[in-house]
């Protein structure tokens, strides 16, 4: 639960502030490029959850599933990217590419549970997920000038998200959290 809350608050923060981050690290005309970091991001999460999700496969001793399923999702992914590329361009190849992860992630912890069953509370992760990645996607579908208007309602609207993310995922939002994080951060060797 707590890596889910943390990647699912990374995907949020990342794909409301995507078209503000590239403004600062590139020229205008890259920072257009902001309506497929949600996309990105997203492949990249469930990449990382694709991995850490699926031990049972691991613990099974059945890694050639793994490979089978690493071949069909690139498979799944230079089709779709011959598919969508000619009709949307840049957004088809990051829907492209994230429809390649969904596959690669859902059908991998299926498999996962399948061979060593771990009791997820499902729906309230689904609903998290759902949640993350419908709030990402606003920003390609309302496109906002950068102002501090609207840095205002972006970073109000991130901290709603997160306090609804972490009721859904069970994470304790208080003090000594932030207290823990900062002890552990402190304590690494220099």
């Amino acid at each position: 639960n707590y890596y889910l809350f943390a990647v699912l608050a990374i995907l949020v923060g990342l794909s409301l502030f995507g078209r503000e981050i590239l403004l600062l690290l590139t020229t205008k005309t890259f920072s257009q490029g902001f309506v497929v970091v949600p996309l990105l991001v997203l492949a990249a999460i469930l990449a990382s959850i694709g991995q850490y999700f699926t031990y049972g496969i691991q613990i099974a001793k059945k890694s050639h599933y793994t490979l089978f399923l690493n071949c069909v999702a690139l498979a799944i992914n230079v089709a779709l990217n011959y598919v969508l590329i000619p009709r949307l361009g840049i957004i088809g190849a990051a829907l492209a590419t994230v429809l390649s992860f969904v596959f690669l992630t859902v059908v991998g912890m299926m498999l996962s549970q399948k061979l060593y069953h771990v009791p997820y509370k499902w729906l309230n992760i689904i609903a998290a997920g759902l949640l993350a990645v419908a709030i990402s996607n606003l920003v390609t579908l309302v496109s906002l000038d950068v102002t501090w208007q609207t840095v205002v309602a972006k970073a109000a609207m991130a901290m709603i998200v997160v306090l609804v993310l972490s009721r859904l995922l069970s994470i304790p939002l208080d003090a000594r959290l932030v207290k823990r994080i900062k002890s552990h951060v402190g304590s690494r060797p220099k």
